[in-house]
């Protein structure tokens, strides 16, 4: 598809679920992209070009892609721009998005102090993740179907809640580790806890067999 060089909106949802859809190509005067706009497309790559200051108005567009394997940015972009075809905000203090079919390991930039709204949603070839000191926050649903995440380590800064979905369907998660440091949660045998490991946070969704938890819990998150 290649976009008339007028548009300069890509709408909500625009090519949601075109599986199809083997290249896009976005004209420079496109400036915003809407939410979910690329969601569960057909691409392996992307171009974002110099003109597009708004992507996904704080909610992912290109999220869901199991065969994107790259995100480019043009250099003269002022909002945004790309590592080693990974998506950040200019100052590569935020991950927004995580292409869904790139493999293998990855660390997090030492920069990166936010990770974004369902940054590493979908993404089916990611094997293991290190998340450094530096980032504080996780977005809702960051790691939503991750297929192939077997193991996370989570920094000392993270500090608020991870509790909800951050984990949810990542069925070959095993282990959660977290840095004995984290003045906010901790990990027991894989399973994370809050601080005092009196709260579960997030049981594995990978982890295989029986489970006794721990004397001295008093509750389990949702």
């Amino acid at each position: 598809v290649s976009l008339s060089t007028n548009i300069t909106y890509i709408g909500d949802s625009a090519f949601n679920n075109c599986c199809k859809l083997a290249n896009v190509t976005i004209p420079d005067a496109v400036t915003n992209i809407g939410p979910f706009a690329f969601e569960f497309s057909g691409l392996t790559n992307v171009f974002i070009p110099a003109s597009v200051t708004n992507i996904g108005g704080g909610y992912a567009a290109f999220g869901f892609w199991g065969s994107l394997t790259d995100i480019q940015v043009d250099s003269l972009n002022p909002a945004y721009s790309s590592v080693n075809g990974v998506l950040f905000d200019i100052s590569h203090k935020s991950l927004l998005q995580f292409p869904g079919g790139k493999p293998g390991p990855y660390s997090i930039l030492p920069s990166v102090t936010t990770i974004g709204y369902l940054a590493f949603a979908g993404c089916s070839g990611l094997v293991t993740l290190t998340i450094p000191d530096t980032v504080s926050y996780i977005g809702v649903l960051a790691f939503d179907s991750c297929g192939g995440l077997a193991s996370i380590f989570i920094g000392r800064g993270v500090r608020n809640n991870l509790g909800n979905n951050r984990f949810i369907d990542c069925f070959s998660l095993t282990n959660i580790a977290v840095d004995e440091l984290n003045g906010y949660y901790s990990s027991m045998e894989g399973v994370l806890f809050d601080k005092t490991e009196s709260s579960l946070v997030a049981y594995p969704p990978g982890r295989k067999g029986d489970y006794t938890a721990p004397d001295g819990l008093t509750s389990v998150g949702n």
